[in-house]
């Protein structure tokens, strides 16, 4: 964390799956993007969180939702909060764990733009700018080859 009080593990997977490479992608000036989730396609994402006190030594695991695919993990200004990104089949949800409780809360629903860069930025210790999708309309359908 920035103030060096506590420690954030990831853990990420060693191989994707088969489902997350049959996930479809559309090209885009160089980009591959998911159209369902308006994030990159293919994205390797972090499978378990743990948050350790570096003045206690004591680590937990933090709950997330089963087959919790973890992005965008960024500490708050005053190091007390973590967000992150979880992707569902219909987008990317904005989650934060306040280190003093422990539990993730969801922010958003599935509304966020991650298509080029990070879909959100702390603005104080309590707020979010976020990118979000204006429309979501059916994905394009994949070309026939």
């Amino acid at each position: 964390s920035p103030t060096r009080q506590w420690l954030l593990e990831l853990e990420q997977p060693e191989l994707c799956s088969i489902a997350e490479l049959a996930e479809m992608g559309i090209a885009i000036a160089g980009f591959r993007i998911d159209p369902k989730t308006y994030s990159p396609a293919r994205q390797t994402s972090y499978r378990n969180m743990w948050i350790k006190s570096l003045d206690t030594g004591v680590r937990h695991a933090v709950e997330l939702p089963e087959d919790a695919r973890i992005n965008y993990v960024t500490w708050s200004p005053d190091g007390q909060k973590i967000a992150f990104t979880l992707k569902q089949s219909n987008g990317l949800a904005l989650w934060v764990v306040d280190l003093a409780v422990g539990k993730p809360q969801q922010v958003t629903e599935s509304i966020l733009n991650a298509t080029y860069g990070i879909p959100y930025r702390w603005q104080s210790n309590q707020a979010f700018l976020c990118k979000v999708v204006s429309t979501q309309g059916e994905p394009p359908a994949p070309p026939i080859v």
